[in-house]
């Protein structure tokens, strides 16, 4: 392969990644309004999320199993210093802010190397927009532990 010909390849690449990055939270994340749902072992869990204002999107999470809530978090994504973040708080804790490190058609990685579970917290969708799936991977305990949480869509909340 010519010189040539890689500088125009590594350059395109270089202006999808940026453009990706570029694009605003709306563009990204408008698919991800509304109620998901999936279930594992004895529990259900939830993700809703909403509109707060131009370009900040919230959510909650639950897991509820025989009628009780074993987890909740209050989840945000907003472009706060020109970096798209994914901010968690989980009960009582402190909020965890994640990067975007990664961002594909229909994929988005979040990364906080210095958190102690998880590091990162994924999205990728599926289907169309109706399936969800959700994870978490880092170390914890000194091993890696990767968990998946597959969603169905209940309510459409909003339209492409």
């Amino acid at each position: 392969m010519s010189r040539h010909r890689l500088i125009l390849i590594i350059s395109g690449l270089t202006f999808s990644i940026n453009a990706a990055f570029s694009q605003t939270v709306t563009e990204q994340f408008a698919w991800l309004v509304g109620t998901w749902e999936g279930k594992m072992g004895e529990a259900t869990f939830t993700e809703t999320w909403s509109w707060l204002e131009w370009e900040v999107l919230i959510g909650e999470g639950h897991a509820v199993a025989d009628g009780d809530t074993i987890f909740s978090e209050y989840l945000r994504i907003d472009k706060p210093n020109d970096t798209c973040t994914y901010t968690a708080r989980v009960g009582s804790d402190p909020p965890v802010a994640f990067a975007l490190t990664s961002s594909e058609k229909n994929s988005w990685i979040f990364e906080n190397p210095a958190h102690d579970y998880p590091q990162k917290i994924g999205y990728r969708k599926e289907k169309k927009g109706k399936v969800l799936m959700a994870w978490t991977d880092g170390m914890s305990e000194g091993e890696r532990v990767v968990e998946e949480f597959p969603m169905v869509k209940l309510i459409e909340e909003w339209e492409e």
